[in-house]
């Protein structure tokens, strides 16, 4: 149907798009910020600017052999995006300490840096000629958070860690928050960021996606989803397939969210994470309101260079719109909330076992209700044990420096 018809036109435009010169946004490699090209609606202090251009040099001139040799190597697993929350944490800590941040990829999922991002300025994708010098290393720790979490909410990071080279290996692991509450870091954390928000600013200086991801994006929102329509996205999560009410859950939200003006020729936007649940949404709302999905079949990401970069252009896409209607627990979602152009941060929950986590399945969430089973984000900034049972803000009570005033509000 209209959907099938979307698909070619998205094929063809992007088979006569391939024969053309691609320009990128920003000249990989550059040193100028991801602020002043690919995401100019993230607030980037200019304290932060200068600190991850004087990165930059730093890390070059210690792989140029021009200053000595500190690293931070990151041994990322899971998937994609809990990868890409976990190099947020692994940057912040090698920013403070001034190491250069190194991935080095032991697991089949996502292989290569460079396949979905181009360089920030520096070389950070682990490669033996580029980085032989790290082979030389003896002098070695490990971090881990889980043991770690003390340590990085209270002593001085270098003193603490200071052997030559530190090795982190970790998923969904986002230690940044310790930091953050650092007594001895509170300075430069006000110096750099802006009222904690922390893995935003750091998303746009570092993940700089390639000209291929920006195509797909840019010729969907050109066919599909233009600026001139009002844009609903959502990210439904199905690792536990919805139920009909779950499902209706999403409607019933965009419905509330959108002017009523606007109800019958606003756009809805959906990426989802199976092609079971891809055909379930056609059959059940493209009869009813315009609804699109990002280009399938679906692929799971894993080592797939271009399901990797479908994946990252639908949280593009989803980026546009002007509500955004997320899954708790999700890293994907988490993602979006990062790029999205628009505070009207949504989520869907108290839906069953939807995310195998009951109805408090976010439980680092506090949330302002704005319609049924559909809540307001109150924060972008991830927590350190996105989902799970373990709460930040009571764990760290039994922390040696701990202060009332450590808690974070969207951290329970």
């Amino acid at each position: 149907g209209e959907l099938s018809k979307l698909q070619t036109e998205l094929h063809a435009e992007r088979q006569k798009a391939s024969a053309s010169t691609i320009t990128p946004r920003i000249p990989a490699g550059s040193a100028v910020t991801a602020s002043q090209g690919m995401f100019p609606h993230v607030p980037i202090k200019p304290s932060l600017k200068a600190a991850f251009e004087r990165y930059q040099r730093m890390h070059n001139d210690m792989f140029a052999g021009k200053r000595p040799l500190r690293v931070f190597v990151y041994k990322p697993g899971g998937q994609l995006c809990n990868i890409l929350r976990g190099t947020l944490a692994a940057f912040l800590f090698a920013l403070l300490t001034d190491r250069a941040l190194v991935i080095e990829n032991v697991k089949q999922w996502y292989n290569n840096y460079y396949d979905v991002f181009d360089k920030p300025g520096f070389d950070l994708q682990y490669d033996n000629e580029k980085h032989g010098r790290m082979r030389s290393i003896r002098d070695k720790a490990e971090l881990d958070m889980d043991r770690d979490w003390e340590r990085l909410l209270c002593d001085d990071l270098n003193a603490s860690w200071p052997q030559t080279a530190i090795t982190v290996s970790s998923g969904a692991k986002y230690f940044s928050p310790f930091i953050y509450r650092n007594p001895r870091y509170q300075q430069v954390m006000r110096d750099w960021f802006i009222d904690g928000s922390i893995a935003r600013p750091l998303a746009a200086l570092l993940f700089r996606p390639v000209p291929e991801v920006w195509r797909i994006r840019d010729e969907f929102v050109r066919l599909r989803y233009p600026e001139s329509k009002y844009r609903i996205a959502m990210h439904i999560r199905t690792e536990h397939f919805p139920t009909t009410a779950e499902w209706s859950a999403y409607a019933d939200c965009a419905n509330a969210v959108t002017p009523k003006d606007q109800r019958d020729s606003s756009l809805w936007f959906v990426a989802t994470d199976t092609e079971k649940s891809r055909k379930h949404i056609q059959q059940l709302w493209s009869h009813k309101h315009p609804v699109w999905l990002g280009e399938g079949p679906f692929q799971a990401a894993g080592n797939n260079v271009n399901a990797q970069r479908m994946a990252v252009a639908d949280i593009l896409i989803a980026a546009e719109a002007e509500k955004i209607m997320l899954s708790p627990s999700s890293s994907y979602s988490g993602m979006i909330s990062l790029f999205a152009k628009t505070d009207q941060l949504l989520l869907v929950t108290d839906r069953n076992d939807m995310s195998g986590a009951g109805s408090d399945a976010d439980p680092h969430k506090e949330f302002t209700q704005v319609a049924p089973h559909c809540y307001r984000f109150k924060s972008r900034e991830p927590c350190s044990w996105h989902g799970a049972t373990v709460s930040f803000s009571s764990k760290i009570e039994s922390g040696k420096c701990y202060t009332s005033d450590m808690r974070l509000d969207y951290c329970r």
